[in-house]
């Protein structure tokens, strides 16, 4: 549905878009200035807890892509000019193991299966290495591929299969065979006009989900040398943000540039409901029950983070002085999201209060990873940064797990 109150949107340049360094404006002298929970009962001035520096390592560029836990629990984490470090948490602090250097732009995570990590860059290159720590950590190449036209999503894996989301359409890849010597290494086994599109694709129940820039939102049902549309759905505008779907309601969530986020039946892609968001939602969404109820969670271009019912409703909101555009983690009690102002903030998911915020000197768009007690992120500022979440009033943290989405 269309908002007739939505300026028009300037022009899509997918070169320049959607990069960290894009400009977000100029960012108040006190960010707490703007800093307030808004909900059911009004709107009210938030506590302020600053964590204060825990420890940050520095790769040299800026970081878009989240980081990624390997089967050893070492981390992996890839900056935009494509070095690749290979980081150990040992009692509570980062130990760099490994740099390389992938010679491409690099925006998002690897997909990861097995021991093989798959790297997409922006210029359109597909790269798949060989991860072994044994007797240390080293990256072996397995092949390299060059697409027609650039890849600004996140490679993702099903099974054996890899899934590549690009700007020429939607591509699948042998992510089963290994070795030189072996014929299928790296196959194409198909290639799909899905529309340009600069989304990650979303695999749930054997059927793969994808938004495009012509404002469709594709439910895909692939096999390994079959692919086709189950239904297309027509949104109002492009749709770049990730799709989140619901085992528990059966929605697939998502959002659109002209500020909507709707939820449609994934089956039947009948429309359950949308909420107006006031500006581009490129964010991706989580979710989590509470009382009985799935309750999501996504924020906008407008800097306004916004916890929803199942029924669409906003429940409370929380503004701060960037896009939002990173992907929110759950941990323990805390939703955690990055935002353009340069900070990451942890909100309380029953009530939006803020828990804490923690300053960078660069926008943070990815999803952090919690592993070894520490909280994991990069930012735009060129530093992997972790924090101690331990040291925070008012968390209540899980059981010693990761959690990345």
């Amino acid at each position: 549905m269309s908002n007739p109150f939505l300026k028009e949107l300037r022009a899509f340049n997918p070169t320049t878009d959607l990069e960290v360094d894009e400009g977000f404006g100029k960012i108040e002298t006190n960010p707490l200035d703007s800093l307030t929970l808004q909900g059911d009962g009004g709107t009210e001035k938030i506590a302020d807890f600053v964590v204060k520096e825990e420890i940050s390592l520095k790769t040299g560029d800026a970081i878009a892509a989240s980081p990624v836990l390997l089967p050893d629990e070492k981390v992996l984490i890839t900056n935009r000019r494509g070095d690749v470090l290979i980081l150990a948490v040992e009692n509570k602090k980062l130990v760099k193991l490994l740099t390389v250097n992938l010679k491409t732009v690099v925006l998002r995570k690897p997909a990861l299966v097995g021991s093989a990590l798959y790297f997409a860059g922006r210029d359109g290159t597909l790269l798949a290495v060989s991860y072994s720590s044994d007797p240390a950590p080293a990256l072996k190449p397995l092949w390299k591929k060059k697409l027609p036209k650039g890849i600004l999503a996140e490679p993702i894996a099903s099974g054996k299969i890899l899934f590549v989301s690009s700007m020429g359409g939607l591509y699948a890849f042998d992510a089963y065979a290994y070795g030189s010597e072996n014929p299928d290494t790296g196959r194409k086994l198909w290639h799909f006009e899905s529309g340009v599109s600069v989304a990650t694709p979303t695999i749930e129940g054997g059927v793969l989900f994808l938004g495009n820039e012509e404002g469709q939102l594709h439910a895909v049902e692939y096999g390994g040398s079959s692919v086709q549309d189950m239904w297309v759905y027509a949104a109002s505008s492009p749709i770049r943000s990730k799709p989140f779907v619901s085992r528990r309601t059966d929605y697939v969530l998502f959002g659109t540039q002209d500020g909507n986020l709707e939820a449609l039946d994934r089956h039947s892609s009948e429309k359950r409901w949308f909420l107006y968001m006031e500006a581009p939602v490129y964010s991706g969404i989580a979710a989590l029950d509470m009382n009985g109820q799935e309750h999501y969670f996504a924020g906008s271009d407008k800097g306004v983070f916004y916890c929803i019912d199942t029924f669409g409703q906003k429940k409370w909101s929380f503004r701060t002085n960037g896009k939002i555009r990173s992907e929110p983690v759950i941990i323990g009690n805390a939703v955690i999201f990055g935002s353009g102002d340069n900070q990451l903030y942890g909100l309380d998911v029953e009530t939006g209060k803020q828990l804490f915020r923690y300053v960078t000197d660069g926008d943070i768009i990815a999803t952090p990873l919690y592993t070894g007690g520490l909280l994991l992120f990069g930012s735009a500022d060129s530093f992997v940064h972790a924090i101690d979440l331990s040291k925070v009033p008012g968390i209540h943290l899980p059981q010693e797990t990761s959690h990345a989405i």
